[in-house]
């Protein structure tokens, strides 16, 4: 006769074989989805690879050359995060009277998938040529870019359209970061500007009272130390010299 702790132990059995089977299928599925997650993997493509920004433009000048990389896998995506440290090197070489100066390039990974590559030069070169390699040494685009008699900085020929300008120099049409910054403020009056001014001053902070008014730039250092406000003069100087500035008052914090 059949017990009860006979059909215990046979339910017991039939548990224990529906578990190990089932520790089976899981195992498979595990692996057939590690398996896909590892042939999915974005392996970096030099040739399909996109170069642009404004140094590619003989026209374009800014203190700062530079360009960018987005980088592209073999099936033609771009990626969307970093694609490794070292994912890209750029050679940019000036040339003058027939002598080749290597130039030092300073490349920054933004996390996003695209690289910014800056190069800086005080002399006027004949040409500029640009090579970008991807890790393992393929070439990014369609080759060796060449600037011919790129413009220097110090031509005063300001574009009288701020929109025509932005477009010229590739600038974006937004800044998320400075966007976010100024949603503090839904608006700025002049009673915010002199509260600010008499806060700065009391604190003995270091700023820079500035007033842009028909096309001239009139700062006044305030605090004991104002050894950057130089290069806060050079940047407006060579904004001026480039695009028409509107008229506009502001403080800047050499603390910051």
């Amino acid at each position: 006769p059949i017990t009860a702790a006979c059909l215990e132990t046979s339910m017991e059995l039939r548990w224990r074989a529906a578990c190990h089977v089932l520790v089976a299928v899981l195992l498979l599925t595990c692996t057939s989805c590690a398996a896909r997650k590892k042939s999915s993997k974005q392996v970096l493509s030099g040739p399909k690879s996109l170069l642009y920004g404004p140094a590619l433009n003989g026209r374009i000048v800014t203190p700062a050359r530079y360009f960018y990389v987005q980088a592209v896998d073999e099936q033609g995506t771009n990626y969307t995060s970093s694609a490794g440290d070292g994912a890209f090197r750029a050679d940019v070489t000036a040339y003058t009277a027939g002598r080749a100066s290597p130039l030092k390039t300073v490349v920054d990974d933004r996390g996003d998938g695209t690289y910014q590559f800056m190069f800086f030069y005080n002399f006027q070169p004949d040409k500029i040529t640009i090579q970008v390699f991807a890790k393992g040494g393929q070439r990014v685009g369609k080759g060796e870019h060449t600037i011919k008699s790129p413009e220097n900085g110090q031509c005063t020929c300001p574009a009288e359209d701020p929109d025509d300008f932005a477009h010229h120099y590739q600038c974006r049409k937004t800044e998320t970061q400075i966007d976010l910054d100024f949603e503090k403020f839904p608006k700025i009056t002049r009673d915010m500007v002199d509260t600010m001014l008499k806060k700065l001053n009391d604190n003995d902070a270091c700023f820079v009272h500035v007033v842009i008014k028909n096309g001239k730039i009139y700062g006044r250092a305030h605090g004991r130390f104002q050894g950057f406000k130089e290069y806060l003069d050079e940047m407006l100087l060579s904004l001026a010299r480039r695009v028409v500035l509107p008229d506009v008052e502001f403080l800047f914090n050499m603390g910051d």
